[in-house]
């Protein structure tokens, strides 16, 4: 793990990693993936109550906040995966 973060109200986070310098964007992009280990019947009743979400990660643009550079990054897509 990297790093991990909660959603805001619109879905959004921002997050951390502890060392950027280690990871390029190109290796975090193909060796990362997006996990919500929630039980997911805390959302939704109909929802199972073990297994969560797995997305992989896709790279949609830069923001620019004073000095500094940021990477925007979505997820491309979830799928759910049972916890046994």
């Amino acid at each position: 793990m990297l790093s991990n973060a909660t959603t805001d109200g619109d879905g959004k986070f921002s997050m951390m990693m502890d060392n950027p310098l280690l990871y390029d964007l190109s290796s975090l992009l193909t060796g990362c993936n997006l996990m919500v280990p929630t039980p997911l019947s805390n959302c939704n009743t109909k929802l199972p109550s073990v297994g969560g979400l797995i997305s992989t990660l896709k790279y949609i643009g830069i923001s620019r906040i004073g000095t500094h550079t940021l990477a925007n990054i979505a997820p491309s897509g979830f799928h759910f995966i049972p916890l046994t």
